[in-house]
């Protein structure tokens, strides 16, 4: 959670930085930002007890803020960008756990420090379950159609990006 709050603070600060005349801070932006403040508040009249809690509770609703604000303001200076940019990152991810997953089965014997050894006849990349790659793998499938579409891809690409993921699929 800190992390994508940090990359999400990150991101909006370039959107910030290169948009600056043109940055919105919509009213369901504010009364996201409030809504992060009431674990805070209450730490303050004792319904949690622990800061602890209240901070990895802060991290998680003021990281949905900034994705939001992240993704109004990109949406509104760069139609597009933002989907590109989730669709460039899921497809990354799924096409690479496809070998993460041809090793796992045709390899099982060799560890490697980044790909966790297979789980008997169901491989699940570096995820912990092969349902979740197998979520991973379809949403790169509409990774590939949307970054097909939008970058003007060869379609002998785009095919073979698509069986690499079937074969993952499958």
């Amino acid at each position: 959670a800190l992390t994508a709050a940090i990359a999400f603070l990150l991101i909006f600060l370039k959107i910030a930085i290169r948009y600056k005349n043109n940055i919105e801070l919509p009213k369901l932006g504010i009364v996201f930002l409030l809504v992060s403040l009431i674990p805070w508040v209450q730490l303050t009249f004792g319904q949690i007890s622990h800061v602890g809690v209240a901070w990895v509770n802060f991290i998680y609703l003021f990281g949905f803020s900034l994705a939001f604000l992240t993704g109004w303001n990109w949406e509104k200076n760069e139609a597009g960008r933002g989907l590109d940019f989730i669709f460039s990152a899921v497809l990354l991810a799924s096409v690479s756990s496809v070998g993460m997953q041809l090793k796992q089965c045709f390899f099982p014997e060799i560890t490697w420090r980044w790909i966790p050894s297979g789980f008997g006849s169901r491989f699940a990349g570096s995820l912990s379950h092969p349902n979740l790659l197998g979520t991973l793998h379809v949403w790169g499938l509409l990774g590939v159609v949307w970054i097909g579409s939008r970058w003007n891809v060869d379609w002998r690409v785009s095919v073979a990006a698509i069986f690499w993921l079937l074969t993952g699929i499958a």
